[in-house]
């Protein structure tokens, strides 16, 4: 059934991890995710420093605890908002890789060569800056309503678990959009095609975010193998519904 295709698709993706060869795919995603790292550990301390000196320009004589408390709360924001914008780099970094090893997996099976060339990657890098920029101004709005929410018990437990599935829903986006971009789908008909089968994505987007929790190991395999899970995903819907051979 269509609603199974993603469990279906688990452990043949792992299958494929293994059988597909493609150049750097343990190391890539680490270096990228080190680099972003790295550049975060020096530059990341600005972000905090400046809303916190617009803070204290604008609040003052709020007393100790008023002040104490809203300063944990400004700090939790801020550590979301960090955390977001380096998910924004890194998929967005990756993603022109993760899209030729989306290829060598169609390739394998159905022996398409896309032959893919420098102003094609160039191309899909700005698609992918553009995707998941739209992301990002949508998860920190909601982020910021989260926050006012968060004022109310209630309201922070239902936002944290809504948070959850959204970003999910991102992530898992942005795995598959390689493959809608290869079948001509322009960003505004691959979000449309993503909404109606937003179910499988989230679902997609939720074994890649508890892979990535694994310390290390998370941060080598994640990334590749669930690209290779949502392409095969995307030809196992295709062949029930076009009874394309797979």
């Amino acid at each position: 059934m269509k609603k199974f295709l993603v469990l279906k698709s688990l452990k043949e993706a792992i299958k494929i991890f293994i059988r597909v060869k493609f150049k750097g795919k343990f190391m890539i995603p680490f270096v990228v995710m080190f680099i972003i790292f790295i550049a975060y550990y020096f530059f990341g301390g600005l972000i905090s420093d400046y809303i916190f000196s617009l803070y204290d320009k604008k609040f003052q004589n709020t007393g100790i605890y008023l002040d104490g408390f809203i300063k944990i709360l400004v700090r939790i924001l801020i550590i979301i908002i960090e955390i977001l914008i380096f998910k924004f780099l890194y998929l967005t970094l990756i993603s022109p890789y993760l899209g030729l090893y989306s290829e060598k997996i169609e390739e394998f099976y159905r022996g398409n060569s896309y032959n893919s060339n420098f102003i094609d990657e160039i191309f899909f890098f700005i698609r992918g800056i553009i995707i998941n920029l739209i992301f990002l101004v949508i998860e920190l709005l909601l982020t910021l309503g989260i926050f006012l929410l968060s004022f109310f018990v209630l309201g922070q437990l239902l936002g944290g678990i809504f948070s959850i599935f959204i970003e999910a829903f991102f992530i898992g986006y942005s795995l598959l959009d390689s493959c809608l971009e290869r079948r001509k789908l322009d960003v505004k008909s691959s979000l449309k095609w993503a909404k109606k089968d937003y179910k499988s994505i989230m679902l997609i987007g939720l074994v890649f975010m508890l892979i990535m929790v694994v310390p290390f190991l998370g941060i080598f395999i994640g990334p590749v193998y669930c690209t290779g899970l949502a392409t095969i995903y995307i030809l196992r819907k295709e062949k029930l519904e076009e009874d394309i051979e797979f």
